[in-house]
């Protein structure tokens, strides 16, 4: 799964703009980072509660926050993280939507569903783009080209921003390449 949400986007609209039908989403496995955005909004939402049950036991007789006061202001960017956020994520999927309406987009919660669901499309090789020291150039004229035949069907995994693709699905892979 993809840190930012323009990422989405950006891959929706490449993939319906090159033809590709199919879009396969895999959800990050309990390990992986989150990002620091995701994190800071998270200690935001963490403080939003504290403030929220403070004012609970709140008496009538004690002092209120003064507005426009150092701790009012906190408050107030505390409360605005949820909202901002979502607004955000609207805005990403609006950008992204127009050509996901034309792709078919299919979630699995880990490596095997994806995997299992692959053994049921004839003729298709799993590839991944990848880095690494084991990777091929994919490019007209590359050695390995002259030797294999490009197959009719083919399975491209892209990893995350952070991390890349996982180890379980590079050895999982048929080829990895790099543009």
């Amino acid at each position: 799964r993809l840190v930012d949400g323009h990422n989405y986007s950006a891959i929706f609209r490449t993939c319906e703009s090159l033809g590709v039908q199919h879009v396969w989403i895999i959800g990050p496995p309990e390990e992986r980072f989150e990002s620091r955005q995701s994190l800071k909004r998270a200690a935001q939402m963490e403080r939003q509660k504290k403030f929220q049950a403070a004012d609970v036991n709140r008496k009538s007789d004690d002092a209120s926050v003064f507005p426009g006061s150092r701790k009012d202001r906190k408050r107030k960017r505390a409360g605005e993280a949820w909202r901002v956020d979502a607004a955000l994520d609207a805005e990403h999927a609006a950008h992204g939507r127009g050509a996901a309406r034309f792709l078919s987009i299919r979630d699995f919660d880990d490596v095997e569903g994806v995997l299992g669901a692959l053994e049921d499309v004839p003729g298709c090789e799993l590839w991944a783009s990848d880095l690494g020291q084991a990777a091929c150039v994919l490019e007209e004229g590359a050695p390995w080209l002259a030797e294999a035949r490009l197959p009719d069907r083919v399975a491209l995994v892209l990893g995350t921003e952070a991390t890349g693709v996982s180890n379980e699905l590079l050895n999982a892979c048929d080829r990895r390449v790099y543009l």
